[in-house]
Formats: structure tokens, C-alpha cells, sequence
């Protein structure tokens, strides 16, 4: 049986490296997944590979009203979402991270 069967996920960031990975592995284990991400044909192409019902949906961790699309996308889809994966509440208070290699990261 699959862990994850009847549950929702949207996973920030899914349309490629470890973000599809994830969305890749939630959907295998039964749940429906919205693969979201800054740019939307990156996100659609990642739903259609995954399939089993994976829905794609711009999303840009970085802005409020980005933020309230997603939910009400889900909301408006399955009523409820049982995971939201990363620390959403610090991708949306962090306004413009960026990352150089090991070095770490420093706020724009």
C-alpha cells in the first residue's frame, strides 16, 4: 500500500532538481502533488512527467499574493492540503535569497 494515498502535497520549487525529486516521490507513494514554481512551462512539463494527476501552478515562494493563488488552487481543488513541503514561512519573510556554492547565502 502506498503511504501517501488520498493525501495532497505542494511542493515549492518543483519543477526541477531536488524539488522534482520530491514531487516525483510523494506521487509515487499515492499522494497527489502540485508540482509550483516560478516558472510555469518548467512546472506544466514536471506535472506531465510525473502524471497521476500532478497539477502545475505558478508560484514565486518570494511573494504574498503568489502565496494566496496556491492556496486558494487547492482549496478550490480538494479542500484541503496535507503537506506543504520546506519552510514556507521562511521562503515568504526571506525576500530574495541568494546562494553562491559553499560560501552561503546572503539576503538581496
Amino acid at each position: 500500500m502506498q503511504r501517501l494515498t488520498g493525501k495532497i502535497a505542494l511542493v515549492p520549487g518543483a519543477a526541477r532538481g531536488i524539488g522534482a525529486v520530491i514531487a516525483e516521490a510523494y506521487s509515487a507513494e499515492g499522494a497527489q502533488v502540485w508540482v509550483t514554481d516560478i516558472d510555469l512551462a518548467f512546472a506544466n512539463s514536471m506535472a506531465e512527467r510525473i502524471g497521476r494527476g500532478a497539477r502545475a501552478l505558478q508560484l514565486d515562494v518570494r511573494r504574498e499574493p503568489d502565496w494566496q493563488v496556491a492556496m486558494t488552487g487547492v482549496a478550490g481543488d480538494a479542500r484541503r492540503l496535507h503537506d506543504l513541503h520546506g519552510d514556507h514561512h521562511r521562503w515568504r519573510h526571506t525576500r530574495g535569497v541568494r546562494c553562491k556554492g559553499g560560501a552561503g547565502c546572503r539576503v538581496r
